[in-house]
């Protein structure tokens, strides 16, 4: 697992392919590790799972904003020779890989959006850390509550609250404060590459109706609703969204020397 320019990242090559190579965005308070091996080892592709700015064991501070975030990942993959990707994210991941593919179209040539939105609304209980950082144990607590759907099991629901037990407090201020200032419902019809956006219909968090709006704005959406699956769906339900990102990704019609 490479550092890159004080980026730290996991890669899984695939050798001799021509597809685009997928940059998977984790989302707050997280690293490369949230995702499953399902995600990071997708047959054909080279899958780079990056830990962004502050995160994980990438080095510099955590930034403040979505916009701050896809400019540190259009960096990222030129540091590392990657001129256009799929990215791919969750929930804050998927606001910078939809942000990266407005601003800098010519770099990513297709999104997707996991449990996300055009908005990233915070309920009450997290907003009020952004104000009293000493609130993060009861922000915990209403995550622990949400995050999951009633069937997910009881050990991965431990695994991931005991990781983000462990983010340092300003870590977590920092992308809530960055997902109460996302918001591009207005120019959605600007994104004009495909966007793959699943949810589940569990999801407390990020509803599917967040889904069903991105499908309509957007010029090229596909989406999928997972029954039965929360906020966390690349770890409740890791094969079925490995299934449909590789469906998604072998329909586009184009690979590194331009199009089929």
């Amino acid at each position: 697992m490479p550092y890159a320019g004080g980026f730290y990242y996991a890669v899984s090559e695939a050798p001799n392919t021509l597809r685009l190579p997928v940059i998977l965005l984790h989302g707050a308070g997280s690293d490369h590790l949230c995702w499953p091996l399902e995600m990071r080892r997708l047959p054909g592709y080279r899958v780079l799972a990056l830990d962004l700015p502050g995160h994980g064991r990438s080095q510099g501070i955590t930034l403040h904003s979505v916009e701050e975030y896809a400019l540190r990942v259009i960096e990222y993959m030129s540091i590392v020779g990657v001129y256009r990707a799929v990215l791919v994210g969750h929930s804050l991941g998927g606001a910078i890989a939809l942000t990266a593919a407005l601003r800098f179209s010519e770099r990513v040539a297709a999104a997707g959006v996991i449990s996300g939105g055009a908005r990233l609304p915070l309920p009450k209980p997290l907003l009020s850390c952004l104000n009293d950082p000493k609130q993060i144990p009861q922000a915990l607590a209403y995550l622990e509550a949400h995050l999951f759907a009633q069937s997910a099991r009881r050990e991965l629901i431990a695994k991931v609250m005991n990781g983000l037990r462990r983010v340092k407090p300003e870590v977590l201020v920092s992308d809530w404060r960055a997902a109460t200032h996302f918001d591009l419902c207005e120019e959605l019809h600007n994104i004009d590459q495909p966007v793959w956006v699943v949810t589940g219909t569990a999801d407390s968090m990020t509803p599917p109706v967040l889904a069903y709006y991105l499908q309509k704005h957007l010029c090229h959406a596909t989406v999928q609703i997972i029954p039965g699956a929360g906020h966390m769906v690349l770890l409740e339900r890791p094969s079925a969204l490995a299934e449909s990102l590789l469906a998604f990704l072998d329909a586009l019609p184009f690979r590194l020397g331009g199009f089929r």
